[in-house]
């Protein structure tokens, strides 16, 4: 990890990952409360945990996060962090995206994949595309979405979100 920005509030600006080629993960960055997250080359990654699932928990990431060059990426956490976009298109292995309490305005999952596990907070736009293996999903409200692209992925009850 090359660095962050703590203040005296528990926060960070930014959490900078450099030359992560041989880490799989970080651990729980949470407690840091990242406002933006930068990832290179951190292609082993195998997951991410940015936010909390505690009651209460509220990240300070407002902006996107894609972790395309985290090619190995199998889970991901920002539950309780009011992201813009969760940008997953390109995270093939990704099993478990857990995004409960937050306003991930825009999620968007790989054409086919291995997805197991999703829970949404307040999304506006999904687009979720051949999941057919995704067992356990939760949206917790629906009074933000816009749209939703479900294809293959029966587990999703597009007729009753609809």
């Amino acid at each position: 990890m090359a660095g962050t920005d703590a203040n005296r509030h528990g926060t960070s600006d930014t959490v900078y990952i450099c030359g992560g080629r041989s880490i799989t993960s970080i651990g729980d960055i949470s407690k840091w409360r990242p406002y933006e997250l930068q990832l290179r080359n951190a292609i082993n990654f195998k997951e991410l945990i940015i936010g909390s699932e505690a009651p209460g928990y509220t990240g300070n990431m407002t902006g996107s996060l894609a972790p395309a060059e985290c090619v190995l990426l199998e889970k991901i956490n920002v539950c309780g962090v009011p992201i813009i976009s969760l940008n997953l298109r390109t995270n093939y292995l990704i099993k478990e995206v857990l995004a409960d309490n937050g306003c991930t305005a825009n999620v968007t999952l790989p054409n086919a994949g291995f997805v197991e596990k999703l829970h949404l907070g307040a999304c506006s736009t999904i687009e979720v595309l051949n999941h057919p293996r995704m067992r356990n999903f939760s949206i917790q409200s629906l009074d933000n979405l816009i749209s939703m692209r479900v294809e293959n992925t029966p587990n999703i009850p597009t007729l009753t979100i609809l």
